[in-house]
């Protein structure tokens, strides 16, 4: 299936700060940080060519430590 046809199964895209894809990196996944741009750079691009919202978030999934409980 091609990234496009499989993309419309999503309500949005989520694309993160660069410093949160260093796991990829570090495991050779990604090639080098050029490589990781283009990749955030198409799945922005591919948000937009079908009309699907793209989020940038930094993946916070609370904001007080002591959060984390719930």
């Amino acid at each position: 299936m091609k990234p496009k046809k499989k993309t419309r199964f999503y309500d949005y895209l989520e694309v993160q700060p660069k410093s949160m894809y260093q796991p990829l990196l570090d495991q050779e996944l990604v090639k080098n940080e050029a490589d990781l741009e283009e990749i955030i750079h198409n799945l922005i691009q591919l948000g937009q060519d079908l009309r699907i919202p793209v989020a940038a978030t930094g993946d916070v999934h609370y904001l007080n430590p002591e959060d984390a409980i719930y």
